[in-house]
């Protein structure tokens, strides 16, 4: 329980450092002036949205965490969620939004942890042919 509060605190956290960022920030069309205003609907229904993600997901990733012990095939499906996970949402977002992305950091950041995500792929499919090949 301390664990799932933990992540919803984190997502709330990820919102609140956007919304200090001005990612809620919206322009009165309407007006002559042309005025900004905080976008608060939007702030609690993105925020919203993330926090019901976070608390159903985490459970089922806990559990394939938990079965991702030994070396037998469920076992290396589990071990191989997160990384392809990781692998397919940033080459999505390099492809989609790396052109737009203001902060070169960030698209730094996602090549990064798509790099990563690779390696540990290759790591652990490199692991499984050697104790494939070992057993034989």
């Amino acid at each position: 329980m301390a664990a799932l509060l933990g992540l919803v605190a984190a997502v709330v956290a990820y919102s609140l450092s956007d919304l200090s960022r001005g990612v809620y920030r919206t322009v009165d069309e309407t007006g002559p002036r042309l005025a900004t205003y905080m976008d608060w609907r939007g702030f609690v229904t993105t925020t919203g949205f993330w926090v019901v993600v976070a608390v159903v997901v985490a459970p089922v990733l806990g559990i394939a965490g938990r079965s991702g012990r030994g070396w037998r095939t469920r076992a290396v499906i589990s071990k191989l969620l997160i990384p392809i996970l990781a692998l397919t949402e940033m080459t999505r977002r390099l492809a989609m939004e790396a052109r737009f992305q203001p902060s070169p950091v960030a698209v730094y950041t996602w090549d990064v942890v798509e790099g990563c995500a690779l390696l540990v792929v290759i790591v652990i499919l490199g692991i499984c042919a050697a104790r494939t090949l070992q057993r034989r």
